[in-house]
């Protein structure tokens, strides 16, 4: 993940080049601009980072297969983001299946700078340990406002909820995370 090239700002990449509004966007410049967003996703959603590769590449296959009929009413990032979930939650029916038929676990995957990793390990741990507490509906809202850097709307968009239920769950999930923080300091 480490090698893509980055862009400013996901959202601000042009779809489609100049003089061609109504064609649909080019799948390379979707990919090169929304990748690391959906890679984020998936890995919030508890794909393991095993196959979290394999599925950015899944929902890249279906965005392929969808980009003749994408007409772009909404950001681009709010169609993957519901692509991504399609994908990771039929990862997770096929993946308990497959546990249930072998009972084995994956091995822990090595770390390359143990200092490094320990400290992105407990920060990634503590925000994980708060966003489980939070009940589903302020997860989702909570992910997507404050990790991913959506607006109210492309929220409510993403969820198919109302605005003012996005700005109640968010300040709720924000009420909780101060409060989550000041017990552990």
């Amino acid at each position: 993940m480490t090698d893509r090239p980055r862009v400013a700002h996901p959202r601000l990449v042009a779809l489609s080049t100049p003089g061609e509004d109504d064609s649909p966007p080019d799948l390379e410049t979707l990919y090169r601009a929304h990748a690391d967003f959906v890679w984020r996703t998936l890995r919030r959603m508890g794909v393991e980072d095993d196959v979290l590769e394999d599925l950015v590449h899944a929902v890249f296959l279906v965005v392929r297969s969808r980009l003749p009929t994408y007409e772009g009413r909404s950001a681009a990032t709010t169609w993957l983001y519901g692509i991504a979930r399609h994908v990771a939650a039929n990862h997770r029916r096929s993946a308990a299946r497959r546990r249930q038929r072998e009972h084995t676990h994956a091995p822990l995957p090595a770390t390359a700078n143990p200092d490094e990793e320990m400290s992105r390990r407990r920060a990634l741990a503590l925000v994980e340990a708060f966003v489980l507490t939070l009940p589903l509906a302020q997860r989702r809202v909570f992910e997507l406002a404050d990790l991913e850097g959506f607006s109210g709307p492309e929220v409510a968009e993403a969820l198919a909820i109302p605005l003012n239920t996005v700005y109640s769950r968010l300040r709720s999930a924000r009420h909780r995370f101060e409060a989550f923080l000041e017990e552990r300091s």
